[in-house]
C-alpha cells in the first residue's frame, strides 16, 4: 500500500470505531482510534516536506523553519530534530 492508501484505510477504521467508542463508551475503541491517529501521523511524516520560507533570525542568521512544526532546521538535517518530519531540501522543479 502507498501512504495515501494507508491513511484512507486508517480513516475508514476510525469511522467504523467511532460509534462503538463514543455511543457505547468503549474505552478500548477509543484507544484504537488514538492508535490509528498516531499511525496516520507517522505515515504523513514519512513523506518528505519542504521547509517553510527561510526567515532572518534576530541575530541576522537565516533560519529554515520545518514545514510541519516550525522548528529550526539546518541544511544537514534529513529529518526535523524537533518533530521527526522527513525534510525535502530540493529546489522547486527538481
Amino acid at each position: 500500500m502507498n501512504p495515501k492508501e494507508i491513511i484512507e484505510r486508517c480513516n475508514d477504521m476510525i469511522k467504523r470505531l467511532a460509534h462503538e467508542a463514543y455511543s457505547e463508551q468503549n474505552p478500548e475503541a477509543v484507544k484504537d482510534i488514538n492508535a490509528l491517529d498516531e499511525v496516520i501521523e507517522i505515515v504523513e511524516m514519512r513523506e518528505p516536506l519542504k521547509p517553510m520560507q527561510p526567515e532572518v533570525d534576530i541575530d541576522g542568521s537565516i533560519v529554515n523553519p520545518c514545514g510541519y512544526c516550525g522548528g529550526e532546521l539546518q541544511i544537514i538535517h534529513d529529518y526535523c530534530p524537533w518533530c521527526g518530519q522527513k525534510i525535502d531540501w530540493s529546489k522547486n522543479g527538481d
